[in-house]
């Protein structure tokens, strides 16, 4: 990757005094996060294992990236080595919102440069991603709302089309609903109209979310 080599110089161990241990720097980061992915990877079907081993690469090179280019402190990255697949969820106080974000936005380009998604396999990707739930409904719920979930499938499909969502788009999409991980941080991928058409078909399928509840009121005295 053209530009993971090139911010590749500036990655290395921070600066240390003598006698004392060096900080982990980018490399190490990169290191971490590609032995974890790597470990995930040998747990896949043979026949796919050398993509999972492919994108395991491609994502560690994002997140040297990020690492370099947002200046990601010793405390951050000392944080995301200590579990590289969780580093999301327990580094956001060493590595900022904008770090993070970065991050993410980085790996969502690099997948979907990698492993493009089209449209036409989004349907199936929800379906799978739901089938589990619906199978634990009560016999009297599952119809309508298999209902819901094949509308809901078929209604993406038409919006990506229809609507022109870019390839980080889509692909953002079907990985973090085939992970089961929070979709809807993909619409960061998507213009305004883009959004809102995807949220209708959302809240068609299943409702609108729940209103945020109103603050408590202030004491009088």
């Amino acid at each position: 990757m053209v530009a993971t080599v090139a911010v590749a110089a500036g990655c290395g161990k921070a600066g240390t005094t003598p006698g004392t241990t060096p900080a982990p720097g980018c490399d190490d980061v990169h290191a971490a996060l590609v032995g974890e992915l790597v470990r995930e990877a040998a747990l896949a079907p043979a026949p796919e294992r050398a993509r999972a081993e492919e994108l395991a690469g491609a994502v560690a090179d994002a997140v040297r990236a990020a690492c370099a280019a947002d200046a990601w402190s010793s405390e951050g990255r000392t944080c995301f080595i200590a579990g590289a697949l969780t580093a999301g969820e327990r580094c956001a106080g060493p590595l900022t919102p904008a770090q993070l974000e970065g991050m993410d936005r980085r790996v969502d380009e690099q997948v979907a440069e990698v492993a493009p998604a089209t449209c036409a396999e989004l349907p199936a990707v929800v379906r799978a991603a739901l089938v589990d739930d619906l199978a634990a409904l009560p016999d009297d719920q599952r119809a309508t709302a298999t209902a819901a979930v094949d509308g809901f499938a078929d209604e993406v499909a038409r919006r990506c089309e229809g609507d022109g969502w870019s390839t980080v788009a889509r692909t953002c999409l079907r990985d973090a609903t085939a992970n089961r991980a929070d979709a809807g941080r993909c619409v960061r991928w998507m213009d305004a109209a883009q959004r809102a058409a995807y949220q209708r078909a959302v809240e068609q399928a299943f409702g609108a979310p729940p209103a945020a509840a109103a603050p408590a009121p202030t004491p009088t005295p």
